[in-house]
């Protein structure tokens, strides 16, 4: 079982629009015009084709063998800040941000197995924003996006010392937005993504299905 520490930092920002829809219809899910997302500052997403989920957050876990006299250890380290803005009417402009690094390593048999990995990438998106009543808004998204990631190994003669995968990400999701005040709010719903990672020359795809739970901050309303 892994243990993650997440810490969230939220970013105050303040912005005048001539809302046309109805306050208070809007009140509580932040679904003004114009108004700002940041819908995944604690998230929980068991989809995980990107390799995390929350803003900002570190985790390791250990590892013993008995089979082969072994034993493990892995740190990792890792930030994937999201961000959405309605730019009209209903339609929003986003994206997410992937960047993180892990270490690793794994002693059994008299050999000592050191593995390294760091990726970045980028998934911007569009969406759109419907309001269920005062508190409830049901939010859409769809975007495509692009992650790199370099792994490096040392110990094991048979394995390659470096290896760079290029990853194609397809992400769609429709999450339930409940406000819990008036600039907080909880989100819920299904997703999908679909990778293509190639790497010396040889593709994969993976296709999974999932779902996310979060919390999040608006402002602008």
């Amino acid at each position: 079982m892994r243990n993650t520490l997440s810490t969230t930092a939220m970013l105050l920002v303040s912005i005048s629009a001539n809302a046309e829809d109805d306050p208070e219809k809007n009140k509580g899910t932040g679904v003004g015009r114009n108004s700002i997302y940041f819908p995944e500052l604690i998230a929980i997403n068991t989809t995980t084709i990107a390799p995390y989920s929350s803003l900002f957050g570190y985790d390791q876990s250990n590892s013993v063998n008995a089979s082969v006299i072994g034993h493990g250890r892995q740190e990792r380290v890792f930030t994937r800040p999201t961000l959405d803005v309605r730019v009209w009417g209903p339609f929003t402009l986003g994206g997410t941000l992937m960047a993180g690094y892990s270490y690793a390593r794994h002693a059994f048999d008299g050999t000592t197995l050191i593995s390294e990995a760091a990726h970045f990438g980028f998934v911007p998106r569009v969406g759109a924003i419907f309001p269920l009543g005062a508190r409830f808004a049901i939010f859409p998204r769809v975007g495509v996006g692009y992650m790199f990631s370099n792994t490096s190994n040392n110990g094991l003669t048979n394995r390659p010392q470096s290896a760079n995968t290029d990853t194609l990400l397809f992400q769609a999701d429709a999450s339930l937005l409940m406000g819990i005040t008036d600039h907080i709010y909880a989100s819920v719903g299904p997703n999908v993504a679909l990778a293509t990672s190639s790497q010396s020359g040889s593709e994969a795809s993976t296709l999974r299905f999932g779902g996310t739970l979060s919390l999040g901050i608006s402002l602008g309303n």
